[in-house]
Order: structure tokens, then sequence, then C-alpha cells
């Protein structure tokens, strides 16, 4: 079975919010390489969606997902960085992931920025 046909039988299951099953397939997919799943796994990790809950494995997909240009992971990580969800925080590290996906147009990832940049201006 292919990543997208993986993907499809997973979004089925999300429909029905049988989380278990969609976890399972989005999985399947993340290892074949598929960034779509990568982000998925990694977002039911952080909720315990169809899975346990571990920031850390959350975490984990996400980065795999966002190291593969994936502008929403990149945003997503640089939010867990700053807020230290699955990761001690650093600064340097939000920095990186926010600019970075602000640079690929994800527009939350601009708006932090310029919310941080804005912050530290007024004190």
């Amino acid at each position: 079975m292919t990543a997208e046909e993986l993907i499809n039988l997973a979004l089925d299951a999300d429909k029905i919010e049988d989380f278990q099953t969609a976890f399972n397939y989005y999985k399947q997919a993340a290892e074949m390489g598929s960034v779509y799943a990568m982000l998925e796994v990694g977002s039911m990790y952080l909720k315990g969606a169809g899975v346990a809950k571990s920031e850390v494995k959350g975490f984990n997909w996400l980065k795999k997902a966002a190291e593969l240009k994936n502008p929403i992971a990149m945003a997503m990580l640089g939010r867990m960085y700053e807020l230290g969800i699955g990761v001690e925080s650093d600064i340097h590290e939000t920095l990186k992931w926010y600019v970075d996906a602000a640079n690929a147009g994800e527009v939350h990832a601009q708006q932090r920025l310029e919310d941080l940049f804005s912050d530290n201006r007024s004190t």
C-alpha cells in the first residue's frame, strides 16, 4: 500500500473519530516518508488522539517534518521551543524555526515573530 492510500484510510478513520485506526495509518505513511503524515502523527501524540499522549514523541515527529521543510511543522516546533513543550525552552531554536516557517509563508509564524519583537521593544 502506498503512503497516499494509507493517508486516505487515515482520513476516513478521522471522519468517524476512530483516532486509533487513523493514527496507525498515519504512522505507517510517516514511516514511508510522508511529511504530511509525520505532521499528523506528531499532532496526534501532542493531543493524545488515538495514542498515549507524549510531548516528546510529538516533538520528534514534528521535527522530522520540519526538517523536511513543512512550514506548519516548523511553526509548531518554534512554539514548542518557545514554551518548552516536549523539549527544553530555547529562544535561539524558537527564532530559527519561526523564521524558517515565516520565510516559507506560514502566517502564524510571521505573526508570532512580530509579537515577539514588538514585546521586546516595549520592555
